[in-house]
């Protein structure tokens, strides 16, 4: 059985951002325990904070994250995916970034 569990949060930039040059994203999620996960979402890159400029400022936001799983379901199986990614700059002042977990193998 697969398990989808959606991440949301506004990330504050210390400048205005334009554009988005480039981003990653990057997780250390694991099973801790029978039915705990926890670890870090890692989003890394660059961006213009005007739209016309070639030069880039980097960003680095390490986001926690931790969930617990029902007992009555099996975990000892279970994978950990991103499934979906995807961002959204609010009035140059944040990034929006909604993160999609897949959580795959795990049995009722």
């Amino acid at each position: 059985m697969k398990k989808i569990v959606p991440y949301k949060k506004e990330l504050e930039f210390k400048t205005e951002v334009a554009e988005i040059a480039s981003i990653s994203l990057e997780h250390t999620l694991q099973k801790v325990g029978d039915n705990y996960i926890s670890g870090n979402f890692m989003l890394n890159g660059e961006y213009k904070i005007v739209d016309i400029s070639v030069n880039t400022e980097k960003f680095d936001f390490e986001l926690p994250f931790e969930i617990s799983i029902d007992k009555k379901y099996d975990t000892s199986n279970l994978t950990i995916d991103i499934d979906d990614f995807y961002y959204e700059i609010k009035n140059m002042e944040s990034l929006e970034v909604n993160i999609t977990l897949l959580l795959d193998k795990i049995v009722e």
